[in-house]
């Protein structure tokens, strides 16, 4: 009787393990995202406050539009620091 092949089975993964290997690599990329889109929108929020404060006149409606350039600055920074 010859030498007969025996064919190995190659290990079956699991239902839970399958579910969680293709949420594993969407969460990734969503998370790079949502990284990258906050980066750009506080560098935005940052750049728009700058201009606001620079370009204020000096007067009282001035004060009002450098209050706001400066609240937008500091959400920008807030972004940032996340």
């Amino acid at each position: 009787m010859g030498a007969g092949l025996t064919f190995v089975k190659p290990a079956i993964r699991s239902d839970l393990d399958r579910r969680q290997a293709a949420r594993a690599a969407p969460r990734f990329t969503r998370r790079m995202g949502t990284r990258t889109l906050r980066r750009i929108g506080a560098g935005a929020a940052i750049v728009v406050g700058a201009l606001l404060m620079w370009l204020s006149p000096e007067t009282p409606a001035g004060a009002i539009v450098m209050a706001a350039g400066i609240a937008i600055e500091l959400v920008g920074i807030a972004l940032e620091k996340r």
